[in-house]
């Protein structure tokens, strides 16, 4: 591999750190400059705030370039390009300063490759909170172009964050478009004008559904139900597998079965199963009647009226014992249209889904191909050539 003009340092060599104020309490107000803290780091607007005169050194200006040194890994734990307002650096959380002929972009893309180095050494208790001493950043070697070569990595990652960024927003509209109509169709504000005169019933869902408690078949898969991406198998999930051993009380699910978490129904965690698995005794594995279609009641169970209901319903002190067993599920009232609305509702509302994962597998895509690109660029296994090159 040619490397000319490329040399080998450790970040020691690249940048100087600083750290932040260890503010406390005290040191709080309810205005003056934002307190930077990790959080803020993640996108959090919700800041604590320091009346005081603070030391020059304190101070934080939009475009810095920071690291924190304690977080979690894959999250909090790493570089950051602060892009908010101007204000005070707290504790665990280093100001980088790029050393003469080191561009502050490219800077921030060789800590990111440092940053995933030392995640994937973490063990142990510091599998998930990750927390560093300066040593361990300091002595990180990276391959260094010249300024020119940095400052042409820079510009192509940023290309290529620009689309992931685009592609963001793309998702946040669709996500906005179906939650708008989640409210106009599932309440009846909006109607299809061949169901206009047709009037919405209501009903107990124990009329709607049925408790399917089927234990005994520990020869299928095992199944989870999320919030999120509803019935998939447990291997896909990258956290742990906590299932018990023995898997004879275990609950089977079937295909059109709506399976929710009894502990956290109120947080709308259900599912549509298109699988038949088993899952754990902490679900509820439901089955629909002919008077309700499936998808459509998949739909219901995420709109914010009816997740109310269920935390109405459920039982318990505070929310982490808050439970909705069916009995109680069975007792909650909804309103709904007719089956073949129900249908239509339930098929507009699944092309929004739709249009929603392939926009996430396009995200997840590009972010894989950035990923290799750095790679490739940053190892300098790729070179990128100079506008009057050929």
């Amino acid at each position: 591999m040619n490397l000319s003009g490329w040399s080998r340092k450790p970040i020691a060599e690249l940048c100087d750190f600083s750290g932040g104020y260890g503010f406390r309490p005290p040191d709080w107000s309810e205005n003056g400059l934002p307190i930077i803290r990790i959080q803020n780091l993640n996108g959090s607007s919700n800041f604590n705030h320091f009346a005081g005169t603070p030391e020059a050194d304190w101070l934080v200006q939009p475009g810095e370039l920071l690291f924190a040194w304690a977080g979690t890994r894959g999250v909090s734990f790493g570089p950051t390009i602060w892009r908010g307002p101007l204000g005070v650096l707290n504790q665990h959380i280093y100001r980088v300063h790029p050393k003469p002929g080191v561009d502050k972009e490219w800077l921030y893309l060789a800590l990111r490759v440092v940053t995933r180095r030392i995640e994937e050494k973490a063990h142990g208790f510091k599998s998930t909170l990750v927390h560093v001493r300066k040593s361990d950043i300091d002595n990180q070697v990276v391959s260094v172009p010249d300024e020119r070569g940095q400052k042409r990595i820079a510009d192509v990652v940023r290309c290529w964050e620009k689309s992931e960024i685009r592609l963001k927003r793309r998702i946040d509209l669709a996500l906005e478009r179906k939650r708008g109509l989640m409210q106009q169709l599932l309440a009846g504000k909006k109607r299809f004008k061949e169901f206009r005169g047709e009037r919405w019933r209501t009903f107990k869902l124990g009329d709607l559904f049925s408790e399917r408690v089927e234990i005994g078949r520990p020869d299928l898969p095992l199944v989870s139900i999320t919030g999120q991406n509803g019935v998939v198998p447990r291997d896909s999930l990258a956290k742990r597998d906590t299932s018990s051993e023995d898997k004879s009380k275990y609950l089977r699910i079937a295909p059109g079965d709506i399976g929710y978490n009894t502990m956290r129904m109120w947080q709308g965690v259900s599912g549509l199963s298109k699988l038949e698995g088993i899952v754990s005794p902490a679900y509820t594995i439901c089955t629909p009647s002919e008077r309700i279609n499936a998808h459509f009641a998949a739909h219901l169970f995420k709109h914010a009226p009816v997740v109310n209901l269920f935390r109405r319903y459920s039982q318990g002190l505070v929310d982490d014992t808050l439970a909705l067993k069916f009995p109680n599920f069975a007792q909650i009232q909804v309103t709904i249209p007719r089956i073949h609305e129900q249908h239509r509702i339930a098929r507009v509302l699944s092309t929004c889904d739709r249009e929603i994962e392939l926009l996430q597998r396009q995200s997840d895509a590009l972010k894989e191909q950035k990923r290799g690109l750095m790679q490739k660029l940053l190892m300098g296994e790729m070179r990128v050539k100079n506008k009057n090159q050929r």
